[in-house]
């Protein structure tokens, strides 16, 4: 199915014309520091550091990372395209849908499909996440599974984690064709000179054909005439005053928003490429900014065990060091002038070569000239 992967079901759903217009996918902040946790979570999977919350929920499972696959909408055979692939799905037919599964653990006779997500709240819920179904769907055809837990491993939330029993999946391969077909219908309206019915919505948000839309045309022609409106109201709420105007202006605010959200996509891409020099003499592009430090487990556990004894060591580290738990366990323990304690424990850390920070580099409006001489 061309133009149409796992990623993108969510939006097919809504608005399946989005297929025959040109796409555009434009990175964002929240693109990239995304990429960089997956590339963090891959990596700590492949060396055998499997998330705590995924083991204590599904122990016993062998996990791996970025696993590819691809489904055939008339048969519902799906099949792995390999491991690690980066999104290389060169080899689907024209019949499938591709996709990747960030983790997925196999047991004897279970499968589980997790997909990451960062700090947005719109993500669907697993029990109606099209992306985890049809990953769900493919990979238990390719290991003869008839179910599988799929789970939302969300950076606001709780693990979000939704069973699938063969009923589930058999309705899902029924929505999957349907939502097939009516893309299939968007791109014979325009294969006929026609341009194909759009449903704008919040879904609007990662479109790649946003830029191109009807819709976008139609409202930035509403943003003008809104705006007239605004500049004209002498009244705080003057035109909206009838409800029924008011629930207009809001959904068209909400448009708006998600227009300006793409436009600030859209800028840093253009920063990232090519700093933009604003007018009051800063410079909108990449800057380097410290990271967060990060504690070697095994040595601050001996810092703490040596300054504080086994028991607070324990609550502090757990596979990893953080500062937070180690604030936690001091403060457990009742640990007098805990700040100073604090001090002392990362101080000691670092001086064993157990604390590092890494640069990072951001995106963000910054002044180079006060930035050289802080670093004077």
């Amino acid at each position: 199915m061309k133009g149409l992967t796992a990623s993108k079901l969510g939006i097919a759903r809504a608005c399946p014309a989005f297929v025959v217009y040109p796409h555009v996918d434009t990175p964002t902040q929240e693109a990239d520091d995304g990429t960089e946790r997956h590339a963090e979570q891959e990596a700590a999977i492949v060396r055998g550091d499997v998330p705590a919350a995924y083991v204590e929920r599904w122990p016993g499972l062998t996990w791996r990372a970025e696993v590819a696959f691809a489904v055939d909408v008339r048969t519902g055979i799906g099949r792995e395209l390999g491991v690690g692939t980066r999104r290389d799905y060169s080899a689907v037919t024209e019949h499938e849908i591709a996709g990747t599964a960030d983790a997925v653990g196999i047991g004897p006779t279970s499968l589980v499909v997790v997909d990451k997500k960062s700090f947005d709240p719109s993500v669907p819920r697993a029990d109606v996440n099209a992306q985890v179904h049809v990953a769900a769907l493919a990979l238990c055809s390719a290991h003869g599974r008839d179910s599988a837990d799929v789970a939302i491993d969300h950076a606001l939330r709780p693990l979000d984690v939704a069973s699938l029993d063969v009923f589930d999946l058999e309705a899902f391969l029924g929505e999957l064709r349907a939502i097939a077909a009516r893309v299939q219908d968007a791109r014979d309206v325009a294969s006929a000179g026609t341009e194909p019915r759009v449903a704008p919505g919040p879904h609007c948000r990662w479109c790649p054909a946003l830029h191109y839309c009807p819709a976008t045309r139609a409202l930035k022609a509403e943003i003008e005439h809104r705006a007239d409106l605004v500049a004209q109201d002498r009244s705080p709420v003057g035109f909206l005053e009838r409800d029924e105007d008011a629930a207009d202006a809001y959904e068209f605010a909400e448009r708006v928003r998600i227009l300006l959200k793409r436009l600030d996509a859209a800028l840093y891409a253009r920063a990232k490429d090519k700093p933009i020099p604003l007018r009051d003499g800063r410079v909108f592009g990449p800057r380097l900014v410290d990271g967060k430090e990060k504690l070697d487990g095994d040595i601050t556990y001996a810092v703490v065990r040596e300054l504080h004894g086994q028991g607070i060591a324990d609550a502090a580290v757990i596979r990893t060091a953080t500062k937070a738990r180690i604030k936690e366990a001091l403060d457990f323990a009742g640990v007098p002038n805990k700040a100073a304690a604090e001090r002392e424990i990362y101080k000691a850390v670092k001086d064993r070569g157990g604390s590092k920070k890494e640069s990072t580099t951001r995106i963000e409006a910054h002044d180079p000239q006060k930035q050289l001489k802080e670093s004077a």
